[in-house]
C-alpha cells in the first residue's frame, strides 16, 4: 500500500479517483502481444480515506498531566510519561528513561502529525542526559533525522525547526543501546559523567505560517 494525500484550500471541491485502461491508446492487437510485468493484476484498491483538518498554532507544556491536550502518538518498546522531576516552564515535562525499556535494546517514540498549507515553525526545549553506547535521542521529520543528542547536558537546549507545507510527522525518539552491545559487556562499561540515562522534553510551540492576504 502507498500512502498519498493532497492539500485542499477552503471552498467546495470534487475529489475523484480514476482508473484508466490503456491510457496510451495502443491497438488491441499490440496489447495482446505485450508481456505484462509479473506483479501486475490489472486492478487498483483504495482504502482508509479520511479528511484531516489543518493543524493550528499550539503550545504544549504538559500541564494537562498527560498526552491528551494535543494528538500525540506513543509507540515503541517503552512509554513516555509526564513528570515533575524537571521542567523548562510550568510544573511538568515529558520524559523517557533507559529503565523504561525493559529489553536490553529498544526504542521509544513520541510523535505528532502537523498538517499545514503554508508550513510553519516548531520550537521546543530538550534536556538530554544520554550518552553512547548506552543511549541516544533523535528528532525526526517524516523519518529523516534532523537532530541527534548523544551528550549529557546540564541546561535545557532551545531548538527550532521549519515545518514544510503538507502532512509532516514529527517524532522525538529515545534509543536504548542502539548498537546492541551484549548485556554482559554494556553492564561493565563505566558510565559517562553527568549521564542519567533520561531525556526531558518541554516548551513545545508550533506557529503556523499565515496564508498570504
Amino acid at each position: 500500500w502507498n500512502q498519498a494525500g493532497a492539500l485542499l484550500s477552503s471552498g467546495q471541491h470534487k475529489i475523484s479517483w480514476r482508473y484508466s485502461r490503456n491510457p496510451g491508446g495502443a491497438p488491441d492487437e499490440l496489447l495482446e502481444t505485450m508481456q505484462p510485468p509479473p506483479f501486475r493484476v490489472g486492478g487498483a484498491w483504495l482504502d482508509n480515506v479520511s479528511l484531516l483538518p489543518s493543524t493550528p498554532s499550539f503550545v504544549e507544556t504538559w500541564e494537562s498531566g498527560d498526552f491528551t491536550a494535543n494528538p500525540w502518538m506513543l509507540s515503541g518498546d517503552g512509554n513516555w510519561s509526564i513528570t515533575d522531576s524537571a521542567q523548562y516552564e510550568g510544573a511538568n515535562s515529558a520524559t523517557i528513561a533507559f529503565s523504561d525499556i525493559e529489553a536490553g535494546t529498544g526504542i521509544s517514540q513520541l510523535s505528532i502529525d502537523i498538517i499545514t498549507e503554508q508550513g510553519g515553525v516548531l520550537k521546543f526545549q530538550v534536556l538530554p542526559s544520554v550518552s553512547g553506547p548506552f543511549d541516544v535521542s533523535n528528532v525526526r521529520i517524516d523519518d529523516i533525522i534532523i537532530a541527534t543528542y548523544s551528550t549529557p547536558l546540564e541546561d535545557w537546549l532551545a531548538q527550532e525547526v521549519s515545518i514544510q507545507p503538507g502532512k509532516r510527522r514529527v517524532t522525538f525518539e529515545f534509543l536504548k543501546n542502539p548498537g546492541e552491545v551484549p548485556d554482559d559487556i554494556i553492564s561493565g562499561l563505566p558510565n559517562t559523567p553527568g549521564r542519567e540515562g533520561q531525556l526531558w522534553l518541554d516548551g513545545i510551540e508550533f506557529v503556523a505560517t499565515a496564508p498570504p492576504s
